[in-house]
């Protein structure tokens, strides 16, 4: 393994490893101990933890309102629409 894993358990004999590339994994210690390059984090949640639900609202004002130009760009756009909608419609009349 060339990568970050993670130990989700361990027993006598196998090891449960969480792996990005392969999803999960069950190992005997002497298979992972040739792989293992001798660095481990331990990680734990402080006291004060609380997992939160993430919560991002999305609106079309929050999208577009910090693109420059853009007002500029959409009126020009929907001005020629219109221009050409027009021309469309008055070229029967010339035929």
């Amino acid at each position: 393994m060339n990568h970050f894993v993670v130990l989700k358990q361990a027993t006598a004999k196998v090891l449960v490893i969480h792996d990005p590339a392969q999803g999960v994994r069950r190992m005997r210690i002497e298979e992972a101990s040739r792989h293992f390059t001798g660095v481990a984090l331990e990680l734990w949640p402080a006291p004060v933890f609380k997992p939160q639900k993430a919560r991002q609202s999305i609106s079309i004002q929050g999208l577009m309102g910090d693109v420059h130009g853009l007002k500029r760009g959409l009126t020009q756009v929907l001005l020629l629409a219109l221009a050409l909608e027009g021309l469309v419609l008055l070229g029967p009349f010339y035929l």
